[in-house]
């Protein structure tokens, strides 16, 4: 993402989505609609209800939501190793913040595992 936003890559594209080889769009109704809606900059899981990590394999956003140095820094959670789950969550929090974002609907994280399921959810992230 960060050479993405340096090079301009995404320039020309009104949202940018990032998702995981191990995910699966299932139903992208939702998805379409939502990105539609001018006052949505982003489409985020939530990881384990924990608001510091959004699930970093799969997440839509408007890339003129962010600021060209976005994901510049990776942040830290044990020993000095990166975590994604965490940095994609710090580069949203002003998205969040500004109430600009919307989760995925159908996600159940009850399993403890930082992953989009659920019979529900438009998306899943699934190693079978």
């Amino acid at each position: 993402m960060h050479q993405g936003m340096v090079q301009k890559w995404f320039a020309d594209y009104p949202w940018v989505i990032r998702i995981h080889p191990d995910v699966l769009i299932r139903k992208s109704s939702w998805i379409l609609e939502t990105m539609k809606d001018e006052s949505v900059d982003g489409i985020f899981v939530q990881c384990n209800a924990d608001p510091w990590k959004i699930h970093g394999d799969f997440y839509a956003v408007r890339p003129t939501a962010l600021p060209e140095d976005a994901f510049s820094e990776i942040v830290a959670e044990f020993k000095g190793m990166g975590n994604h789950e965490m940095t994609v969550a710090k580069e949203f929090k002003p998205i969040i913040d500004s109430n600009r974002h919307r989760w995925l609907p159908g996600n159940d994280d009850s399993m403890g595992v930082c992953r989009v399921r659920g019979s529900q959810s438009p998306v899943v992230h699934d190693h079978w």
